[in-house]
């Protein structure tokens, strides 16, 4: 009855094995963060850039102030807010983490950029809405314009997108759902595959 011997060393085998693994798994999490400690106080050290001459977006009044009168009441509390931040600054920073901006930037700017990247966020939300808002009052086409002006600046949001692809395929215009997904291609971004994924069933 030997059973025990070679079980027994499977049993250290497999040890041995997680334990290099494990190893290996510390050595390179330890890399990572000697890099980004790297980059961070790299970040730091950045002088700061002069962020005045940055292409901020501005929203147009054709989308504060719509000619219909029926979406100046539907969406009353959207086109309100979205006055109030056509009186500030918007950045989309989406793809960029703070180590990244402030490397760019230097630290002393990121404070400002975080408010204006925020304040883009904040369209998104107010597009969204006012797009919703419209589609469940059988005004679909007037929300055309808005979901168009966050894609056109870059959204990385998958309810503009999806909201506009279907808007285009209502009206039979699949053509500009594909070119909503070739203007994907070149882009990075966390939810672009989902974005893809979805615009793809849209037009199939």
């Amino acid at each position: 009855m030997n059973y025990p011997f070679p079980c027994l060393a499977i049993i250290m085998l497999i040890i041995a094995v997680i334990t290099i693994n494990r190893k290996r798994s510390d050595a390179k999490q330890a890399d990572l963060n000697k890099t980004f400690l790297e980059r961070e106080n790299e970040a730091n050290a950045t002088r700061r850039q002069d962020i005045s001459v940055l292409k901020y977006i501005k929203i147009p009044e054709r989308l504060t102030d719509p000619e219909n009168e029926v979406l100046k009441e539907l969406c009353a509390d959207e086109l309100k807010e979205l006055k109030r931040l056509s009186d500030e600054k918007l950045l989309n920073l989406t793809i960029y983490s703070n180590t990244d901006l402030k490397l760019m930037y230097g630290p002393q700017n990121l404070d400002d950029l975080s408010l204006y990247d925020n304040n883009f966020t904040s369209f998104e939300v107010t597009v969204t809405s006012l797009a919703r808002k419209c589609i469940d009052n059988d005004m679909e086409g007037e929300a055309i314009p808005y979901l168009e002006f966050a894609i056109a600046h870059k959204t990385t949001d998958s309810q503009i997108y999806v909201l506009l692809g279907n808007a285009y395929k209502n009206r039979g215009q699949l053509d500009k759902v594909q070119t909503l997904i070739d203007g994907l291609e070149g882009q990075e971004f966390l939810m672009k595959k989902t974005i893809l994924e979805k615009l793809s069933q849209i037009v199939s």
